[in-house]
């Protein structure tokens, strides 16, 4: 019989491997790995768990030398910062020449024309040449006050726009007219045997 070495001395072998000989090596990377951990029971509360903390603002630039920051070039203005028109345009709330009043007011007269022109053609036949002669007095001020006074495309649309409802209400009126007088004639023949 063998003598037992002292337990101290004892080696700790798995039972079935041979004395002398190495264990198996480990498999290779990418084969079996243990299954990810359980995830962490609910809050006893029964709602949902905390977010997850935000990430750390990034760092501050470093200062330049001296505490002085340069201003950035001329057209360019840092990000998020007030952006100047691109040339060509004035500064916000810059006021123009004025509008000619003659030029607003053959334009009202117009429109009054037009509605008018319900009532018979009569607002029309009347408001149409009152704006179309003043939107034509209008222009010839603007024209010649070289950009002193503004209101041309209003003085136009007042202008044109005065024919035009001019136009419609004597189509209106004569389309009244006719219509009276077929009326007329129309009575006249039923009556008179």
């Amino acid at each position: 019989m063998e003598p037992k070495p002292p337990d101290d001395e004892r080696t700790t072998q798995p039972p079935g491997d041979k004395p002398g000989v190495p264990p198996p090596s480990p498999p290779p990377s990418g084969g079996w790995s243990p299954p990810p951990p359980p995830p962490p029971p609910p809050p006893p509360s029964g709602g949902f768990p905390p977010p997850p903390p935000s990430p750390p603002p990034p760092p501050l630039p470093p200062p330049s030398p001296g505490g002085y920051a340069p201003p950035p070039p001329i057209g360019q203005a840092p990000p998020g910062s007030y952006q100047p028109p691109p040339p060509g345009y004035g500064p916000p709330g810059a006021v123009g020449a004025p509008t000619d009043q003659m030029a607003i007011w053959s334009l009202v007269i117009a429109i009054l024309g037009l509605v008018g022109s319900c009532c018979v053609g009569v607002g029309g036949v009347i408001g149409g040449p009152i704006a179309f002669f003043m939107g034509g007095s209008a222009l010839k001020r603007i024209r010649a006050s070289n950009g002193s006074l503004g209101g041309e495309t209003l003085a136009l649309i007042g202008r044109w726009g005065g024919l035009a409802v001019a136009i419609l209400g004597l189509l209106i009126l004569a389309l009244w007219i006719v219509l009276g007088v077929s009326s007329q004639l129309v009575n006249t023949a039923t009556t008179n045997p």
